[in-house]
């Protein structure tokens, strides 16, 4: 499961061979919408290095997804932030 702010979604497609790790991601983040997520990286020790490649809505286009690629990185922590609370967002 991954956390990003006080949202929660589980991994999907997880491959682990070796150093090598690819797994995808589906969300709603705030100011951005639906989002789908490719990620692929080596991992090494106690951290992960790799890119990320995003689908994104583009406003103003029915259906319409930009696609973009980034750097992304991990790092194994000592804190456990996935239990934190995360409150309620009631509008």
């Amino acid at each position: 499961v991954a956390r990003v702010g006080n949202r929660r979604e589980i991994l999907q497609n997880v491959i682990l061979r070796g150093e090598a790790l690819q797994f995808s991601l589906r969300m709603t983040l705030p100011g951005v919408g639906f989002t789908q997520v490719a990620f692929v990286g080596r991992v090494r020790d106690d951290t992960i290095e790799g890119s990320a490649d995003a689908a994104v809505p583009v406003p103003g286009e029915d259906d319409g997804m930009e696609h973009i690629r980034v750097p992304w990185h991990a790092r194994r922590t000592s804190a456990l932030g996935y239990f934190a609370p995360t409150g309620t967002n009631i509008s």
